[in-house]
């Protein structure tokens, strides 16, 4: 059969002043047990952070050093399924 393609979008808003920030963030998403491959990525290359798919773990890993208030960030990971 066919792979079948999956695209995960989540948005992260700091909805706190815009003199307050957050360090060491960790935003973490189930993947289906069906994954196989996949990529993930960052909208705003400005915002210090790393992605990683983490398929022993059945999660995406998005870690972002830091999130100043008022800012947004992107968070995609495309998939490949069984």
């Amino acid at each position: 059969p066919d792979p079948t393609l999956m695209d995960i979008t989540i948005k992260v808003r700091a909805e706190y002043p815009t003199n307050v920030s957050t360090s060491q963030l960790e935003v973490r998403c189930p993947l289906p047990a069906s994954t196989v491959s996949g990529s993930c990525q960052l909208e705003d290359r400005q915002i210090p952070a790393k992605c990683e798919l983490k398929l022993a773990e059945r999660s995406a890993v998005w870690e972002l050093k830091r999130l100043g208030g008022g800012h947004e960030i992107t968070l995609t990971a495309k998939l490949v399924l069984e």
